[in-house]
């Protein structure tokens, strides 16, 4: 089956197959519980393929057992995902692997001139309300590899704070955090 639709002025389209179940006998009550299975879903310039989640819905909070897909050369999974949509509190944790770190941020924004590139591997547990950065609160960790990361906003911020010079002969190609 396939879905077009617009979200805040980006195109949404799916692919695949959902399947749902519930009891029809009481509509007024919103619990479903189901297993989607996707080919493909494309929000604005982002693409995710062979996506697979397992989740359940009641009394406006989402939970997703676990979620896998492969994005920007890599995959994705994540798990322990719990969505309260009555105060927009969230969590879940994301496992990482063989990430295209310029495919990514490419995708998320296409303004970007000279984009960082690698391979992110990781793991972090990740909590949050809404959409709000000042919110955000989380642990884990992050590897990149193989990477031009001059260019990274979060490199760069860390050696202005320790008031460190980038070392400009020497690329600066693995991190770790």
């Amino acid at each position: 089956h396939e879905l077009e639709s617009t979200l805040k002025d980006k195109k949404i389209k799916v692919s695949g197959k959902a399947h749902l179940r519930g009891d029809i006998g009481n509509w007024q009550e919103d619990a479903v519980d189901g297993l989607v299975n996707l080919n493909r879903v494309s929000y604005g310039n982002l693409d995710a393929e062979h996506i697979t989640a397992d989740f359940s819905y009641k009394n406006r909070r989402l939970n997703i057992a676990e979620m896998l897909f492969m994005t920007c050369g890599g995959k994705i999974k994540v798990t322990e995902a719990d969505i309260d949509f009555t105060d927009q509190q969230w969590s879940g944790v994301v496992d990482v692997s063989h990430l295209e770190l310029e495919s990514l941020v490419r995708s998320l924004n296409t303004t970007i001139s000279k984009s960082p590139s690698g391979i992110i591997h990781g793991n972090v547990s990740l909590k949050g309300r809404g959409l709000a950065f000042g919110a955000l609160s989380g642990q884990g960790e992050a590897k990149v590899s193989r990477g031009r990361l001059y260019d990274f906003p979060l490199l760069m911020s860390v050696f202005n704070v320790l008031n460190l010079k980038v070392p400009r002969h020497s690329p600066v190609t693995d991190a770790y955090g």
